[in-house]
């Protein structure tokens, strides 16, 4: 049964029932006790189950334990078990997992003609023995079908291992090439936002230096129309002061002359005339007052948009500084994940340099083997070869001696 599971043609057919895992088991051979590590792991084949036990680090060392429904059948007998061949895996698969665990313990005893699985809990006076199977060495055919198919899976997981180191090669490749790609637009746009800066601080320092032109040139018009007013009213006081002295002395004189009655008549019409005109320049002087104060109105109104261009411009310059933080955010976080692929491409190429070395000491081993195969097979030639003689020889002597009678 055990040449079942060890056969290329049933290989797809096996069904790993609980995956390969290192066990602590207490080796117990003619009163010796020692704690070594194995390889266990339970497959099942049909109507057939598996128990492999493999030493970790002598590969050449392995033990089995094959139960088909007969052999169980002696076992629940033996042990006492209440269960079917079923339920008797489905326990077997609980009592490995309570191992992994720690809740239950193994130890593997050699009695003078075979060796006993013990599955046990461990109890202050006594362990209690949940369950113990039979278990054989397992022949060198067995054992290099297993190393094969173990040789098999770590090439499968070397070059898993491999396309995938490939994958993320080429994966840092990629993270590069668009770090570089960043970079040069990180670059570009520093470029266009120090253009930007360097035009709109030009273009607000002249239009500053325009406002502030027109500004002094409308104060110095202001002052210089005020001045030429206020000039033109003194003047017109001077005009008005002079013209009622001479309305006095007109006045007197119509007293005095009563005859220059109509020329002084004349003359006053004359004034009245000259004061309408005085009153019309005044009024115009006013209206040109209205319309410089109008001007200054609007020169305020339009210093209070630049001021608001200026808050515009402000808020932009901040926008751009925000983006250009956030690009820079953005392009940190890229170099931590570009970093923690490199430490994993790292991880992963030191362990595909631990299972070089682990098929490398496999191959060793393997080589071993074969040359022990084939020196166990030599000296059994020769003692085959010696045993023919010695048959050969007997059959001579016999027939000599029955010549001689």
């Amino acid at each position: 049964m055990d040449q079942c599971f060890a056969n290329e043609t049933n290989h797809r057919l096996i069904q790993q029932l609980c995956p390969t895992y290192q066990f602590q088991i207490n080796i117990c051979t003619f009163q010796v006790n020692n704690v070594k590590l194995f390889n266990l792991s339970l497959e099942k084949l049909e109507n057939m189950i598996q128990l492999r036990i493999s030493d970790v680090n002598a590969t050449n060392k392995m033990y089995l334990c094959t139960i088909d429904g007969t052999s169980y059948h002696e076992i629940k007998t033996e042990q006492s078990l209440q269960v079917n061949f079923q339920g008797f895996i489905d326990h077997l698969v609980t009592i490995l997992d309570s191992c992994k665990k720690n809740e239950l313990h193994i130890s593997l005893v050699q009695n003078s003609s075979h060796f006993v699985l013990q599955f046990y809990e461990k109890r202050s006076l006594k362990n209690l023995i949940h369950l113990f199977l039979r278990v054989q060495e397992a022949s060198p055919q067995v054992i290099m079908h297993h190393m094969n198919v173990t040789l098999t899976n770590l090439k499968d997981e070397v070059a898993s291992v491999t396309s995938q180191n490939n994958f993320l090669q080429n994966e840092l490749h990629k993270r590069d090439f668009h770090i570089q790609e960043f970079q040069s637009e990180i670059v570009g746009l520093k470029n266009k936002i120090a253009e930007n800066e360097n035009m709109i601080l030009h273009r607000n320092t002249e239009e500053i230096k325009r406002l502030n032109q027109e500004i002094k040139n409308v104060e110095t018009n202001k002052e210089f129309e005020e001045n030429r007013l206020k000039t033109l009213v003194k003047t017109y006081e001077v005009k008005v002061d002079q013209l009622t002295r001479d309305n006095f002395a007109i006045n007197e004189k119509l007293m005095l002359e009563s005859k220059k009655y109509e020329t002084l008549k004349h003359e006053l019409d004359d004034m009245k005339k000259k004061l309408n005109a005085i009153s019309a320049d005044n009024n115009r002087l006013k209206n040109n007052l209205n319309i410089s104060d109008g001007k200054e109105k609007q020169q305020r109104k339009r210093i209070d948009d630049i001021n608001q261009q200026m808050v515009e411009y402000e808020e932009k310059m901040r926008l751009a500084n925000k983006e250009k933080s956030n690009l820079l955010a953005e392009l940190e976080a890229e170099k931590q994940v570009c970093s923690t692929k490199k430490r994993a491409l790292q991880i992963a190429t030191d362990e595909l340099a631990k299972y070089q070395e682990t098929i490398k000491q496999h191959e060793l081993m393997i080589e071993k083997l074969r040359k022990g195969i084939d020196w166990r097979t030599l000296v059994l030639l020769r003692m085959n070869d010696e045993k023919q003689r010695n048959l050969l020889t007997l059959a001579t002597v016999g027939q000599l001696g029955m010549r001689k009678n």
